[in-house]
């Protein structure tokens, strides 16, 4: 599987929402992760976020960075900072090129 770009997922799940939104058709940055990856979450858990990051980005094997890359696009997406969350998706996928960190 080549390593999906944000550009690809945003235009398949151009408008995520946060958590306050859920409804049948509502997902976050994550959730168009997970979706796009054929995962049926549309607000994953931290865990399930990381493990859909590792994925979607096989050089993306250290647990420890997948993990703060989630929790940056988990914070971003809850505080309604769409754009910073797929930034930080961004990063996800790019690694190891793109700067791991903010």
């Amino acid at each position: 599987m080549t390593t999906p770009t944000v550009t690809e997922i945003r235009a398949k799940y151009p408008k995520p929402s946060n958590a306050d939104l859920i409804g049948a058709y509502c997902y976050c940055v994550g959730g168009a992760l997970t979706l796009y990856l054929g995962i049926a979450q549309r607000f994953p858990m931290t865990t399930d976020l990381v493990l859909a990051l590792k994925m979607a980005n096989p050089e993306l094997h250290d647990t420890m960075t997948a993990f703060d890359i989630a929790r940056d696009i988990m914070g971003a997406n809850d505080s309604g900072d769409f754009e910073a969350a797929w930034a930080a998706l961004d990063r996800a996928l790019r690694y190891p090129e793109a700067e791991v960190t903010p």
